[in-house]
């Protein structure tokens, strides 16, 4: 989690509390973690192996240990791509109910994340 820029700048209490809420999952290859155009609970950071992202078929990103995916989705509760284990993949996920009652509590964790979320945003191509 230390490795993912979506936790810069957090101290490591603050790491520790966000872990505490974090739930492990594995997927291998082929596996779709989360389907386009459905409802997605949770945001997630790849721990090891590689995660490919596509829009309708196209791929456009491939993701690795300390990248996050799902943001979208906690804002918009759907998640406009689809994302599928390249290979077996170990991932946190922290699940939405759990995520927003934290940074609830927590408005300098709430305003990190949100803060590198955009960073992170504003540092990917544009949609097409």
């Amino acid at each position: 989690m230390a490795r993912s820029r979506l936790f810069a700048g957090l101290s490591a209490g603050e790491l520790l509390r966000l872990q505490r809420v974090a739930v492990g999952r594995h997927a291998e290859p082929g596996e779709v973690i989360v389907p386009q155009d459905e409802s997605v609970d949770g945001l997630f950071v790849v721990l090891s192996g590689t995660i490919t992202v596509d829009r309708d078929g196209e791929a456009i990103a491939e993701l690795g240990p300390g990248d996050p995916f799902g943001e979208h989705a906690l804002v918009e509760g759907v998640s406009d791509v689809r994302i599928v284990a390249t290979q077996s993949s170990d991932l946190l996920c922290f699940p939405t109910a759990a995520l927003q009652s934290l940074l609830g509590a927590d408005p300098h964790v709430a305003s990190r994340l949100a803060l590198n979320a955009l960073r992170r945003a504003l540092e990917r191509p544009a949609a097409r």
